[in-house]
């Protein structure tokens, strides 16, 4: 999505990524939200050889809406919320006190 005076650009990007055990795609948009560059992905893997057959169908049937989802997503959390998020969850070897009290 270009630019505009009232709006910074976004991105959308879709990849195939071809290995000899599975095959994968991932749709990814990237947007500025409160100043913040974020991005969400989806990806989508069929595992097996000789697969691209099976992937060429699955991207033609949910190619284009997968795009359009991503697309249209604006219920995207801030990036303060996540920073908020980090600073509540508990550390690894911190211990929670028990609000129960043995007798």
């Amino acid at each position: 999505v270009p630019r505009t005076p009232d709006r910074p650009a976004e991105h959308f990007i879709a990849v195939v990524f071809g290995r000899p055990n599975f095959i994968e795609v991932a749709f990814a948009r990237f947007k500025l939200v409160n100043g913040v560059g974020c991005s969400i992905v989806y990806s989508h893997r069929i595992y097996g050889e000789k697969v691209g057959d099976q992937m060429s169908a699955w991207l033609n049937d949910n190619g284009p809406k997968t795009e359009k989802m991503l697309m249209e997503w604006n219920n995207i959390p801030s990036p303060a919320s996540f920073r908020e998020l980090a600073r509540t969850e508990s550390r690894p070897g911190e211990t929670k006190a028990s609000s129960s009290k043995s007798q």
